[in-house]
């Protein structure tokens, strides 16, 4: 009776996780376009292509890969490296136009950072507290801006430069939101996540930040590997065509796993600072991790990678515990068959 107690207690903790987790991805925006995608963190690998236009809602967005149409953005983070064919009109804490990106139609862009490396080929209109051009870039359109201009001596700008105290644009959302209360949306779902994970799970959760701090090249190595694999094995289901199903719900669990890592990497991280000070406390740990991982994140070209390996660091720390504890279980079951064979062979 006791054992059934258990389990229904850890059953109810388990729902309980995830129609939370649930929620708090519900409650990012969404739109009926072409092709709109949400969740804590969004990716367009570098081998991906999106036909059509695409519409990000994330706390962090990446678009490495090659999008065939206009991209409209908003999230905490917005960093592009690939290529987009259309128009870009994004809304974020912090954006990077990558050296590698191509943008062929114009630029949009409100938020607190704005740093713009790659190619433009038309207009671009910024609307931010920092405005950073580097030598790479290649604008081929006028240049409008509003807020402090550092502009490289090397970047290339075919038009005007001209500033602009009115400048201004609706955002993907038909409002034009200010880049911090973006930047604060994300931080503070993002920590209500967290929270709750800590709440349910202490111990499992303090195990995951113990895999990642102690063995951080073997926890990176198996997040790494769940990045990498878990799409490839979906990606076989949907060429099986019956299995498109179960490829649906398992890339949904994907991306509550990538969104669930990147928390448990920033409590990772906030631990691994308070050792440093013979100080143990789950819950500073935790607001000093997603702090010092907030300012971290705002370094211009670097910051997009910062975040992507602690989520990398996170989830591997989530699948390295979970490999544990089946295996402890599986041991259990296997010594009480064990147990259980012995005693038949008892003669009484």
């Amino acid at each position: 009776m006791a054992a059934e107690r258990s389990l229904f207690r850890s059953n109810v903790r388990t729902i309980t996780a995830v129609v939370v987790v649930v929620l708090l991805l519900a409650s990012i925006p969404g739109t009926a376009l072409a092709e709109t995608r949400t969740g804590g963190s969004v990716v367009v690998g570098a081998d991906e292509t999106v036909d059509g236009d695409l519409t990000v809602f994330a706390g962090s967005v990446v678009i490495d890969g090659t999008v065939e149409g206009n991209v409209q953005a908003v999230g905490g983070s917005v960093r592009i490296g690939g290529t987009v064919t259309g128009d870009v009109s994004v809304t974020a804490g912090s954006v990077v136009i990558g050296p590698n990106a191509t943008i062929e139609g114009s630029l949009q862009g409100a938020g607190g950072d704005v740093v713009i490396a790659g190619t433009i080929t038309d207009d671009v209109q910024v609307g931010a507290e920092t405005i950073t051009v580097t030598e790479t870039a290649v604008i081929n359109g006028e240049f409008t801006y509003d807020g402090s201009l550092d502009r490289a001596s090397g970047a290339s700008i075919a038009g005007t430069v001209s500033a602009d105290a009115d400048l201004g644009f609706d955002s993907p959302l038909d409002v034009s939101i200010p880049g911090w209360i973006i930047s604060a949306y994300a931080f503070m779902v993002g920590l209500l996540g967290a929270v709750v994970l800590l709440g349910l799970f202490p111990e499992f959760s303090r195990s995951v930040a113990s895999a990642a701090t102690d063995d951080p090249l073997r926890t990176g190595g198996a997040g790494v590997l769940a990045v990498v694999g878990i799409p490839v094995g979906l990606l076989v289901l949907v060429l099986t065509l019956v299995g498109i199903p179960l490829a649906l719900i398992g890339l949904f669990v994907y991306l509550i796993g990538l969104w669930v890592g990147s928390l448990y990497g920033r409590y990772a991280i906030g631990t691994f600072v308070l050792a440093q000070f013979e100080t143990d406390n789950r819950w500073l740990a935790l607001l000093a991790g997603f702090i010092l991982i907030a300012l971290l994140v705002r370094i211009p070209l670097v910051g997009g990678l910062i975040q992507l390996v602690v989520a990398v660091l996170g989830l591997g720390g989530v699948a390295v515990m979970m490999v544990r504890r089946y295996r402890a279980h599986r041991g259990e079951e296997n010594n009480d068959a064990y147990s259980s064979d012995q005693s038949e062979r008892v003669v009484p």
